[in-house]
Formats: C-alpha cells, structure tokens, sequence
C-alpha cells in the first residue's frame, strides 16, 4: 500500500531561488523577511518537539511573499521526555531559560558561556536512553555535534542547517552586488557554501572499514568547519563532546589550524591549547566577505554558528533582536500549543544498537500515518466548514 501526502503549493525552494543569481534581484528587505519567517517556522517546529535533521535550501520553500514552509520530513523525529525534562541538558531548555529569566541583561556573554560550561559537565553524569542516528543531513549542513557522533543531539543542530543555508543566501545577495571584476583571481563565482566538505569522517562510505583518521581527506567536513571557526574552539566549546576519540580527534584537527601553529610557535607548546591567545587567533570573520550584509544580520549568523550547540543560538532567541523591529509581528511569533511525543519515538520503541523494533512493525507504521492523515482531514473539514458557515453571504 502506497501512501501519498497533499501539502499545499509553494512557488519554489531557496535552493532554486539562489541558482537564479543576479536574476533572482535580492535585496535587504528579501532576506529581511526570509530570515524572520525561517526562524518563526523553526520556532513553532522545535516548541512541537520536532527535530527536522535535513535542513538545507532545498528544504526551505519560499513563495513570492517571501513566507517560508519547512518540507520533506523524512529524517525528523521527535523527542522522548528524557531528552527534553528537567535534567535532561536538552539545549533549547538551556538557551530559553536565558531568555525567560533574562540572564543577558545581568550577565556578560563570558559569564553565560560559563554557565552553560557548567550546565553541560553536570548533564553529562546523568545517563539518557535515547540514541539518534549519526547519518542524518545533507553533508554541508551538518551540525559538528552529528559529525562527531553525539548521540544525544537536539534542535541545535537544525540551527546549524539553518544558518549555513542563510549564509548562502547572504552570500548570493553579495556576489549580485558586486562586479565580476571585483571578484578575487581565485574565487568561483558559484562558491556560496560556506562548509563544502567531500567527506564526513567516520559517516562517509569510504569509511567504514575503520579507515584511520591520519587518513582522512584534507577537506573533511569537520577540517572544513575547524578552519574556518577555529577562533571558537576554547575548552568551553569542546565541552559538549562525550567521546574520548572524538575529543582526540577534534584536538588534532585543530592542531593543524594556523591559529594553534601560531600558539606553539610563540610559545614552544606542542599540546593542544584549550585557550589559544585571541592576538593571534585565525579569526573567520563573516564581515569581511558580506561587506553589504547588515552587521546584525552577520552577528546573528555568528550566533548561530557556535561550534558548541549549547552555545548556538535558538530560534526564540534570534526573533528577539533589534534587527526586526521593523517588520515584527508578535502574533506570529507563537509556540505550538502541544509538544508531539510520537509514540515510535519513544525511549523503548526501538532497539538502536541492533536496528530493531520488537513493538512496531512495518504494518504498524504505516497504520500510524493513515490514522494521522485522517484525523488532520477531520479537522480541516472541520474547519472550512466553520470559516464557510461565518462567512457565506445570504442570497
């Protein structure tokens, strides 16, 4: 038995817009609005308890108002309890307690980020049932907390997928606006990607017989990510990693980043330096290359590019910048009114170290969509019914 899901028409995807180019005739208040309904629509999905895990432009439609519809949820999941209750160090419960008691207005951001250190060393004693797989998203949008394997990641690293998308966007909207001769000797006109890794050491395919990681490719997605944010990766931002090999291995990828060659050289130190000195830190800085892109645009882009997800902006965070005073409607920045707990998703349904379920069958699932799709029917006629009946006109 097939089934097949109705969904309303969106004109195109991002994806699609951004290969239109100079065609496409982006402007500030385009991706104004495109970067507030993105994050209204990851607002509802993560208050829904909703892990989309494969955003990228493809998956992010945009119709000629510029409003936004997430789509193809095949890798989502949603969350069991243990992994979003108290004492769970789910990251968004972290990041909108800052919001809710409003730490940021009594404390620096080194205090928050100390904080949060802490929060993350006390999660980590406390055991959690739920494993989610480490094959999930596109290679360039994957968040470090899936390349590295954490089993236990969250919403944050839909965040991720989201701000490399909007660096493409932002990036399409410079490359418009400048002259070809402008462009560096060297630079494709066609780079926007901002983490264009060819493998994803240990996912990759060419991987899995256990290659070493001496042999990993030299544009590795996390090489790649490190290059380019190795201005963030302190103690601090390392401390979200649980395993030892992971640790290992994010440690000598950042030695071979200049800003540790820099560190070793002055100093004769050959370890790894968990707080490599910012005079000669090898900062990526998104200004230089977005020179027409609002400065609080790029600092939200930098928000919610934090190598550490518990560091990586939310959603409900981003929405409270200045940045959209003018253009912000409140009433649409709401929370789904029910959390979803799927009962597939739930801490015993399935058996994640054998790939395996002893409740669910094929069958089952399949069963579970049609009941769903039903009731969603229900209420929508439901629905037209009631607005028809408010609003017919008497003969």
């Amino acid at each position: 038995m097939g089934i097949f899901i109705v969904m309303e028409y969106f004109g195109t995807n991002l994806k699609n817009l951004l290969d239109l180019k100079e065609k496409s005739k982006l402007n500030t208040n385009h991706m104004m609005v495109i970067l507030y309904n993105s994050l209204l629509a990851m607002k509802f999905l993560h208050s829904a308890n909703i892990i989309h895990r494969d955003i990228k432009p493809s998956n992010i439609l945009v119709n000629e108002n510029c409003h936004v519809k997430f789509c193809d949820f095949g890798l989502s999941r949603s969350l069991p309890q243990s992994c979003f209750g108290k004492g769970s160090g789910n990251t968004k419960r972290i990041r909108d307690a800052l919001l809710r008691f409003n730490l940021r207005e009594n404390y620096s951001e080194q205090n928050i980020r100390e904080q949060i250190h802490q929060k993350v060393q006390r999660s980590k004693d406390k055991s959690k049932k739920r494993c989610l797989s480490s094959h999930v998203g596109s290679r360039w949008y994957r968040a470090p907390e899936v390349c590295l394997l954490e089993s236990q990641y969250d919403t944050a690293a839909d965040q991720w997928g989201l701000a490399c998308s909007l660096y493409e966007l932002f990036k399409t909207y410079e490359s418009n606006n400048r002259m070809s001769d402008d462009r560096h000797p060297f630079e494709e006109p066609n780079d926007i990607h901002l983490f264009p890794g060819d493998s994803c050491y240990p996912i990759s395919k060419k991987y899995r017989s256990r290659v070493s990681s001496d042999c990993v490719s030299q544009n590795d997605q996390m090489r790649v990510i490190v290059r380019k944010l190795s201005h963030q990766l302190g103690e601090q931002d390392l401390s979200f990693i649980s395993r030892d090999d992971s640790l290992t291995y994010i440690k000598n990828i950042c030695k071979e980043t200049e800003v540790f060659k820099r560190n070793q050289m002055a100093d004769g130190n050959t370890e790894y330096d968990p707080n490599p000195k910012a005079s000669v830190m090898n900062s990526y800085e998104f200004a230089k290359e977005l020179k027409d892109i609002p400065e609080d645009m790029i600092k939200m882009l930098e928000s919610m590019l934090q190598f550490n997800p518990y560091m990586r902006h939310s959603a409900s965070e981003c929405l409270q910048s200045p940045l959209f005073d003018g253009i912000k409607i409140s009433e649409y920045e709401i929370a789904a009114p029910n959390k979803i707990q799927l009962d597939v998703d739930m801490d015993d349904a399935f058996d994640y170290k054998n790939a395996c379920s002893d409740k669910f069958t094929k069958k089952d699932y399949l069963q579970i969509i049609c009941q769903e799709a039903a009731e969603v029917q229900q209420l929508r006629k439901a629905h037209i019914e009631e607005y028809v009946s408010k609003h017919s006109v008497r003969q």
